[in-house]
């Protein structure tokens, strides 16, 4: 189904990340928890750095001194941020313990201070230079810089050939995925600029900006997946030119493609914020889809790294034959916009709902296309962490695509993560216990997709044993078609916490976040579907006493224990989880239908081991081999089966390229339009923040097949 990547829960829990270069293994943990992030505020930029928690006063203002580089005799104001947006003055130490000590009690992710050169004429007189608006988020834009080790690093776009001074890869991708600093001109990607130990100004950079070798280009390969000559003489005229210009100028052109070039034709589907609609492309007549993102719906820098990784694994997708391949990105002063390859026999839900279950034979084929598409997101260091029937697309001849790659992870090569996220019912042990995870999770969601494809049912009874009516294959596939998650950081904080609302429900509140603690509380809610009518009615103005009383009634240390962004919670009251899923799915026995064949079994069993060390697909040294060679697929020709050779067991009616019947009406009966841009909300919208967005796949310049 086409819907937007976050209209499911999930919550970041920080960014615990491994990640294996080419030539060293590196780990990038959270700040250590005695480490402040801070922002300060200054002559139009906003430098990030990180100050200790038992930091002194004259510590802070001589780190401030040094930041903005003042003379040793200039007078300078410090002005931190409160939880309701007023400025504080920073005059003493007592001052500076008080804006910790809240700051750690709100648990907020940042310290924000603004500094003036001056001081007021009076106490409780603004500085000179100071407007209230500095202080009102989108109110104005500021230039971001990292301050690192003496280094002022600034995002920024570069060309293939940048080399990351940290680790030697290239630093590359969609958007500005590298920094710079802008004193000693260093270049490292943004997952490195942390880990420069070198102070700047006092090495000599010689690390190359691009790499001098030519890339290496498989003609052979190149042909048979229809790459135009003409575009591997251009890559090749490019790669010899050993000084092209790393750098790409921020103020260039955008890019060449643009609404205009597109007529809208239908809704094709929806999320908690953007919309899906099937164009044509007016100068080819190609069908795609474009998916619809409002800006004003980034609200920090980890939402931009979010679109950055959707695009990046759009971009690695392209051109694999079981994956939504990408044809272009732009953007307009309101919106993003992703050109999408459009698959028009629908998702295996929809097919689900028709068939009910399926034949061992048409099981064993989706499922063997599906893995090969996960190992080649997992060859890459790509977790999916997002398969379920609605991700799963039917061609038009009948092979399986994934899409949606919202909460895709990258960078795990060898390494783990812990991120709480996913759909409900497809959830792995591992995540709800906290554990760090890696792949195994998409071998043990597949394991409940193929279950749900043989049994026509899901392994966990999710609605719950006092509603057995609601246990039907027609509820199962109906209810779960129709229900849509909202991500957290975008709902709002409710009198009550119900997520079986519509998409179209929350789509308002949605633009309410609250950063308070309840809200990450409400996350872990909504992940597992809570009703939890508190005793105090939450809103954006609840005092820190009411959140903390609200938060005693909720959780309890020691108990049912959940990771989300900046604490760990505890769900007290386990009732309160409808179907009890959570508890089925870590405890409950998985019991094979009868009516599936030993082989069949077999895998669901080796799928579905709630140990990810011994579950089918994760053993070390084994990993997709094991799949390839267990009984259940041994007659799959694995080779003919990438290559499309082998025939669908089920091929699609459909009349044309825009045949739209495997569609929900729900979505292709409402009108196609966009909302009109309100000019108040563009001008609070950073658009540097946009910068580099623009893409278009470089085979379509010469190819007339869409990708």
């Amino acid at each position: 189904m086409y819907h937007d990547g976050r209209s499911k829960l999930f919550c970041c829990a920080g960014y615990n990340i491994n990640m294996k270069t080419s030539q060293n293994s590196i780990m990038l943990q959270e700040p250590d928890d005695d480490s402040i992030r801070m922002k300060v505020g200054f002559n139009g930029n906003i430098l990030v750095t990180s100050i200790g928690s038992k930091i002194t006063y004259e510590s802070l203002r001589k780190e401030i001194r040094d930041i903005c580089k003042f003379e040793p005799k200039q007078p300078f104001t410090m002005k931190w941020v409160d939880e309701e947006g007023d400025p504080c003055i920073l005059s003493c130490q007592v001052e500076l313990n008080e804006a910790v000590r809240l700051h750690e009690l709100n648990k907020d992710s940042e310290l924000t201070i603004h500094v003036f050169p001056n001081v007021p004429d009076r106490p409780g007189m603004p500085c000179d230079g100071e407007d209230r608006n500095i202080y009102r988020r989108g109110a104005r834009r500021w230039r971001k810089l990292y301050r690192i080790n003496g280094h002022l690093f600034q995002a920024k776009r570069f060309s293939k050939r940048a080399v990351c001074y940290f680790c030697s890869d290239r630093i590359w991708g969609l958007g500005r995925q590298g920094y710079k600093c802008i004193n000693c001109k260093l270049l490292v990607h943004k997952r490195c600029h942390k880990l420069v130990k070198q102070v700047c100004g006092e090495m000599q950079v010689d690390t190359p900006l691009f790499r001098q070798e030519q890339p290496a280009l498989n003609t052979d390969e190149a042909s048979q997946n229809g790459l135009h000559s003409a575009v591997l003489e251009s890559v090749k005229n490019e790669s010899s030119n050993e000084y092209a210009k790393v750098e790409l100028d921020d103020g260039m052109e955008r890019g060449q493609i643009s609404l205009d070039d597109f007529t809208l034709l239908r809704v094709i589907g929806r999320g908690s914020y953007a919309k899906v609609l099937m164009v044509e492309q007016k100068v080819t007549k190609r069908i795609y889809a474009m998916k619809v993102i409002k800006k004003a719906m980034f609200n920090d820098e980890e939402d931009i790294d979010w679109i950055n990784t959707e695009k990046h694994v759009f971009e690695t997708a392209t051109n694999y034959p079981f994956l939504v391949g990408l044809h272009s990105c732009f953007q307009s002063l309101s919106r993003l916009f992703f050109v999408i390859e459009f698959v028009n026999g629908g998702d295996l839900m929809f097919h689900m709902q028709q068939q009910r279950r399926l034949a061992e034979d048409h099981a064993r084929f989706y499922a063997a296309e599906i893995s090969l598409a996960l190992n080649f997101l997992h060859e890459r260091g790509i977790v999916y962490r997002d398969l379920k029937l609605d991700n799963v697309l039917l061609d038009s001849e009948g092979h399986i695509k994934l899409t949606d790659y919202g909460m895709c992870k990258e960078g795990l090569f060898g390494g783990e993560t812990n991120t709480f996220c996913g759909t409900p019912n497809y959830i792995a042990p591992e995540i709800l216990r906290g554990e760090p995870y890696d792949f195994s999770v998409d071998w043990w969601a597949l394991g409940v997709l193929m279950f749900e494809m043989l049994a026509g049912r899901s392994p966990f009874d999710v609605v719950g044993s006092d509603n057995p009516d609601q246990n039907t294959e027609d509820y199962l596939f109906q209810s779960r078609k129709t229900r849509r998650l909202c991500q957290p950081r975008y709902t709002a904080t409710l009198t009550s916490w119900d997520c079986e609302s519509t998409s179209d429900d929350l789509q308002s509140s949605c633009r309410q976040c609250s950063n308070s603690l309840m809200q990450h509380v409400q996350n872990v809610l909504h992940v597992f579907c809570i009703t939890w009518q508190p005793s105090t009615t939450i809103t954006s103005t609840t005092s820190t006493n009411q959140r903390n009383k609200l938060h005693s009634e909720l959780i309890e240390p020691n108990m049912w224990r959940y990771r989300t962004p900046q604490q760990s919670y505890v769900i007290k009251d386990r009732s309160l989880m409808r179907g009890k899923s959570v508890k089925l799915i870590l405890e409950k026995p998985i019991r094979i239908p009868r009516s599936v064949s030993v082989k069949a079994a077999s895998v669901l069993k080796g799928f579905l081991n709630k140990n990810p060390k011994e579950r089918l697909g994760c053993v070390p040294d084994a990993g997709f081999d094991d799949i390839r060679t267990h009984a259940f697929f041994r007659q799959i020709d694995w080779e003919l089966l990438e290559q499309k050779q082998i025939t669908p067991p089920y091929k699609p009616e459909l009349q044309s390229d825009r045949d739209l019947r495997r569609f929900d009406e729900m979505f292709t009966k409402e009108p196609v339009q966009l909302t009109p841009d309100d000019s108040n909300i563009i001008d609070k919208i950073d658009q540097t923040e946009f910068d580099g967005f623009e893409y278009v796949n470089p085979l379509l310049m010469s190819m007339d097949d869409p990708v």
